[in-house]
C-alpha cells in the first residue's frame, strides 16, 4: 500500500475539529531533515538559508504564503505592531482581509518593503510563534532582539 496523502486534524478542547489539512505526497516528501532540525531543537537546521534576513524572506515568500496558519498570522501581526515594525493603520488594513493566503502575502510584502532590520524581526518573531515553520522554510535570523 502506497501512501499518497496525509490528512491532519487539530482537535480543540471541546473535541471539535479546529483545523484540518490534507497534504499530497509531493508536499510532505521533499527533503530529509534530522529530528532536531524538524523539531527546531538546538537552533536552525544545518541547511538553513544564508544571506540577509531580507534575502531569506524574499526567497521563501511563496512557501510562507502557502504554509503559514491563520492563528500564526494573527500573532505575527500583534507582535510586529508591538515591536513597531508596522503601525496600527497597517495592522488594521491587513486584519480586514478574510483569506489567509492574501493576508500572509500582504504581511510579508509589507515587511519586505521596510528593509533588512524589519525582516530580521519578523523572522525572529515567526521563530517564536512557529519554530517548525521556520525550520521547514530554513530561515533564521540573529542580531535583532524581539
Amino acid at each position: 500500500m502506497e501512501i499518497t496523502e496525509i490528512e491532519m486534524e487539530l482537535i480543540g478542547d471541546d473535541e471539535s475539529i479546529v483545523w484540518k489539512e490534507t497534504l499530497q505526497k509531493y508536499e510532505f516528501i521533499t527533503e530529509t531533515h534530522s529530528t532536531s532540525a524538524v523539531l527546531g531543537a538546538g537552533g536552525p537546521a544545518e541547511s538553513s538559508l544564508t544571506g540577509s534576513a531580507e534575502q531569506q524572506l524574499r526567497s521563501v515568500r511563496t512557501e510562507f504564503v502557502k504554509r503559514v496558519s491563520g492563528p500564526v498570522l494573527d500573532g505575527l501581526l500583534d507582535r510586529l505592531l508591538q515591536h513597531t515594525v508596522i503601525n496600527q493603520e497597517e495592522m488594521e488594513s491587513v486584519k480586514v482581509i478574510a483569506e489567509r493566503a492574501e493576508k500572509a502575502r500582504d504581511i510579508i510584502d509589507m515587511v519586505l518593503r521596510k528593509g533588512n532590520e524589519s525582516c530580521s524581526r519578523m523572522i525572529n518573531i515567526l521563530g517564536e510563534l512557529d519554530a517548525y515553520l521556520c525550520s521547514q522554510l530554513q530561515i533564521n535570523s540573529v542580531g535583532v532582539p524581539t
